[in-house]
């Protein structure tokens, strides 16, 4: 990898490529671009992709039937104090390596979890925020 990271995704693409987006390599994550990697399994290469318009750890990332790839969530800057976690969502377009915001979330979530459900639509649920603490039992959906 060019850049280490932890806290971060790893989206098995339709190319069969692994796009890693995100992570912290040390605090403050402020100080943390959104990075992101695409690993090749078939040469064994990494090359940076587009790096993400927020930075963020402990996000979601979920392949979408369309081949791109939604993050949610997570923390996007930390400090002494600790962590404030975003409510933010973008895409990532594996044909063009860019990303592009999309409609945020009702609730800022850190450490949830995410899953593609059959009628297309991204579930994302559970987790906490810097603002209330847990919200483990509430979920929401992403339409794309």
């Amino acid at each position: 990898m060019h850049t280490a990271h932890f806290s971060h995704t790893a989206s098995l693409l339709f190319s069969r490529d692994v796009l890693v987006a995100g992570g912290v390599r040390g605090v403050p994550a402020s100080n943390f671009p959104g990075i992101a990697e695409i690993y090749a399994p078939s040469t064994g290469t990494w090359t940076v992709t587009g790096a993400m318009h927020t930075s963020r750890q402990n996000h979601t990332a979920t392949v979408l039937e369309n081949g791109t790839v939604l993050v949610a969530g997570g923390e996007n800057y930390c400090d002494d104090d600790g962590c404030t976690t975003t409510n933010s969502a973008e895409i990532y377009n594996p044909k063009t390596g860019a990303w592009t915001y999309t409609n945020s979330m009702r609730t800022y979530r850190e450490g949830a979890g995410a899953v593609l459900l059959q009628n297309g639509r991204a579930l994302i649920a559970g987790g906490e925020n810097s603002f209330g603490g847990p919200i483990w039992a509430t979920a929401e959906q992403y339409v794309p």
